[in-house]
């Protein structure tokens, strides 16, 4: 188990995945992933209180702040990541309080790159692993631009050396405030559930690509 680091070159797939992530967007759009349970959405946390515009702004105000002064404007740069962040084996009572340590983390590591976060509860069902029934767990998806020294810089951000970094730093957290750790090396889930979301997540990228040609004609 592992922070997932997801990178989002354009704006329109930024929007896409805050879509798929907000709460109201959440409950409004269809999705491939049949884990979803919409009566469970209403306990999701958007933990900025921005709603989906409020994230969209937000995010395009940290880009447009960082461009004043960033010569890498190429099509192809990385402008946001998301990270994905599953709890660890943990009690349900003690999921605000994992929650609570998370998103303070997020905070302290990311400053004002981090555009928002959305804490997921409606993908909580049980499932069989080697023939044995588990349940899964909720999880988060934050929104980060990738300033490094003033400037966008998605590959220096996303370096391997800093990935290991950040998952041993959220471990060393998560195990000083809570007593578990978050880096247990099990093995990642079945591949269908992760295809299945990048497939509701193209979905909503299309949407978003036909409203904005609409739009513009």
């Amino acid at each position: 188990m592992s922070i997932a680091f997801s990178k989002l070159h354009t704006r329109q797939e930024v929007i896409a995945m805050i879509r798929h992530s907000e709460n109201e967007q959440r409950l409004q759009h269809k999705h491939g992933n049949p884990d979803i349970d919409k009566s469970l959405t209403q306990y999701n946390v958007d933990a900025a209180k921005l709603g989906y515009w409020g994230t969209i702004h937000a995010y395009d105000q940290r880009i447009e702040e960082i461009d004043q002064h960033n010569p890498n404007k190429r099509k192809d740069r990385v402008t946001c990541f998301e990270l994905s962040i599953p709890f660890p084996q943990l009690a349900a009572d003690q999921w605000k309080q994992c929650e609570r340590a998370i998103l303070d983390w997020l905070r302290q590591t990311f400053g004002n790159n981090l555009v928002n976060c959305f804490v997921h509860y409606d993908e909580i069902h049980t499932y069989h692993d080697m023939g044995v029934e588990k349940k899964s767990r909720p999880h988060i998806h934050a929104f980060v631009v990738p300033e490094v020294d003033g400037k966008l810089n998605g590959k220096k951000f996303s370096a391997r050396g800093r990935m290991v970094q950040l998952n041993q730093q959220l471990d060393k957290e998560l195990r000083e405030k809570m007593g578990v750790n978050f880096l247990t090396h099990e093995p990642p889930r079945h591949k269908t559930v992760e295809q299945l979301k990048q497939q509701s997540y193209k979905d909503l990228l299309d949407d978003v690509q036909a409203q904005e040609k609409e739009l513009s004609t």
